[in-house]
């Protein structure tokens, strides 16, 4: 994959992707297409695991710079680029070429700037990775030793980051101070002041220091006093100092500025290092299981089962890729068969269902849930499952704020591949098109995380780092979050700074309150997850602030007495009148976007 001058063409419409992807998306996506677009590529072979690495950091910074539009962007990629070349190897070697960035850079400043890109349009709606590398990373131990390289790397830029900056201290103030005070004063020779300050004689200067820590600035009469205590002589010379006298202290008054200013700069800079470390944090732990899972050595029985399925498919006359058995921590059990897609599949009118088949096999009674077809590489998934307990009934009604053209509210729905059920609402900060975005990108990333088998607590890390991570712009959004077992029939609940989740059986209702601030407001989150046994016929509402706070919530919760009072059972139609019930509320004006979600869940064989 070379060109002329030995120039990688992958290697170039890598970073381009990056680049693009950075550019549209900002730094959580720039991040994870950089991992995710490094393991892809790596898993084939093209580049090496430090590259993968590089791709993930150069990844993260290029999106971080992205307010800075294209040139930004590219500075951001080439700057992770330096610093993990540095970590990696101390020297100026790079791990990815200049040349090739630069070539992709000018691919990025030729692409027109109302272009809409998002991850998935890339990579795909199911993995990070495509279905062919996640059979690939079951058999292959190299993919394990890239992986942790990779969280080994962002490990050394970690301790870097924390280690650079010593703390802002009183002392280290003074220091400071000190320095630009002798800076500013040094083309001043001729000023009476000049030696003692210069040269800060019997610790002159440190006095100073003292009293503009007292007053925040030093008047004419109190260097007089400070040079008096030291029984200097200048001190008794006003009439013939004054002037000089007077030059002095607007140095010193103008080097304490100049000296608060440095201080701001480096607390600030501390607290960007800090939430750097966060974001690099998150995404070595994710990185370090993605590792963990890789080569999970398989049990004797599994190994019998997935072998007795393989036989199975060889009696139908099927070209079996491999078989792949999990069993969830519920108990449910899903079963991945890859085939290879010959011409036979293609032509067979109904997929080839072998749910009795391996029924048999595996002792409980599984389901077909999906199909996956990779035609290009003639690759056909399908999955099978223990069938789920229960069913679940989703219905939604939103409305945007009066005055703007876009909602702040996001909202999602979404089944797993491990059987559960998804809603969520996001409320970003204020309505437009700001809190749109912010919220819109909580959702996708949520989205993309959990839908490829990462953890939901690392996964909310990692949103709440980036949010965080921005210093010029407040940038934060509620979460509601409600995972649906529907094979146990549990609800879990996770909640940060979003409103009141309802449960309604027959005229109960039950409350869940979020005890946790927005993501984005602090540093580290506490995840806070409640369990919620769910039986036959209960309803489950999730509302945006908008809904809950048309009316004066400090009288009554008007919602649950709604609830109470409300006859119909239909989800769509409880939708609509929650959301009709909110503006009447508010008479009849959105004072703020609006989005309900309503669920129902049924016992399935009653």
């Amino acid at each position: 994959m070379n060109i002329l001058g030995g120039l990688s063409i992958s290697n170039i419409i890598i970073i381009f992707l990056i680049l693009l992807l950075g550019w549209k998306n900002g730094m959580l996506l720039g991040g994870v297409s950089g991992v995710a677009i490094g393991l892809s590529v790596g898993i084939i072979g093209f580049v090496t695991p430090i590259q993968i690495a590089g791709f993930a950091v150069a990844g993260i910074l290029a999106g971080f710079l992205n307010r800075f539009g294209k040139i930004g962007v590219i500075i951001g990629f080439i700057l992770g680029n330096g610093i993990l070349t540095y970590m990696y190897s101390g020297n100026i070697e790079t791990i990815i070429y200049f040349r090739e960035i630069f070539i992709a850079s000018i691919g990025l400043l030729l692409v027109p700037s109302n272009i809409k890109i998002d991850l998935e349009d890339i990579i795909g709606n199911y993995k990070l990775i495509t279905d062919e590398g996640e059979y690939r990373l079951e058999a292959d131990a190299e993919v394990k030793t890239k992986l942790n390289v990779v969280a080994e790397a962002l490990n050394e830029i970690t301790k870097k980051y924390t280690s650079v900056e010593e703390e802002v201290s009183i002392e280290n103030t003074k220091d400071n101070f000190i320095e630009i005070l002798e800076s500013n004063i040094e083309d001043k020779k001729n000023n009476i002041f000049y030696d003692e300050i210069y040269k800060n004689i019997d610790k002159i200067d440190d006095d100073i220091f003292y009293v503009l820590q007292q007053k925040e600035i030093i008047l004419e009469q109190d260097l007089i006093e400070i040079f008096r205590l030291h029984n200097n002589f200048i001190a008794n010379q006003y009439e013939y100092i004054k002037e000089d006298l007077k030059e002095v202290v607007n140095i010193i008054n103008k080097s304490y500025k100049m000296n608060n200013i440095d201080n701001a700069k480096q607390e600030q800079k501390q607290a960007q290092n800090i939430k750097i470390v966060n974001e690099l944090e998150n995404v070595k732990k994710i990185i370090s299981d993605v590792a963990k899972n890789v080569e999970q050595e398989k049990s004797p029985e599994i190994k019998k089962l997935e072998k007795e399925i393989g036989i199975v498919l060889l009696k139908k006359n099927l070209d079996i890729e491999g078989v792949r058995y999990k069993k969830i921590q519920n108990g449910k059990i899903v079963i991945d068969i890859k085939l290879k897609y010959t011409d036979e599949l293609r032509q067979r009118e109904k997929i080839v269902n072998i749910s009795d088949a391996i029924s048999k096999i595996v002792g409980k009674k599984v389901i077909f849930q999906k199909d996956r077809r990779n035609i290009k590489n003639d690759i056909y998934i399908q999955t099978y499952s223990t069938e789920d307990k229960f069913t679940i009934q989703i219905g939604k009604a939103k409305l945007t704020k009066d005055d703007s053209n876009f909602s702040g509210d996001s909202n999602l729905d979404l089944k797993l591949d491990d059987g559960k059920y998804l809603l969520a609402i996001s409320d970003g900060m204020g309505t437009g098109l700001n809190a749109r975005e912010t919220s819109s990108t909580v959702l996708k990333v949520l989205k993309n995380f959990l839908s490829a088998g990462f953890e939901k607590e690392k996964t909310l890390e990692l949103i709440n780092s980036s949010l965080n991570l921005d210093l010029n712009e407040e940038m934060y959004a509620s979460l509601d979050l409600a995972i649906f077992d529907l094979y146990e029939g549990n609800l879990y609940s996770i909640k940060n700074g979003s409103s009141n989740t309802y449960i309604k059986n027959k005229k109960n209702i039950q409350i869940l309150k979020s005890n946790q601030m927005p993501l984005g407001i602090v540093n580290q989150i506490t995840l806070s997850e409640t369990l919620v046994k769910l039986v036959d016929g209960d309803i489950i509402v999730l509302a945006s602030d908008g809904i809950i706070e048309s009316s004066d919530i400090s009288k009554n919760d008007w919602l649950e007495e709604f609830l109470k009072n409300a006859t119909t059972n239909n989800v769509q139609k409880l939708a609509d009148l929650i959301l009709a019930e909110a503006i009447d509320n508010s008479y009849g004006v959105a004072h703020d976007d609006m989005t309900v979600i309503v669920a129902k869940i049924m016992k399935k064989n009653k």
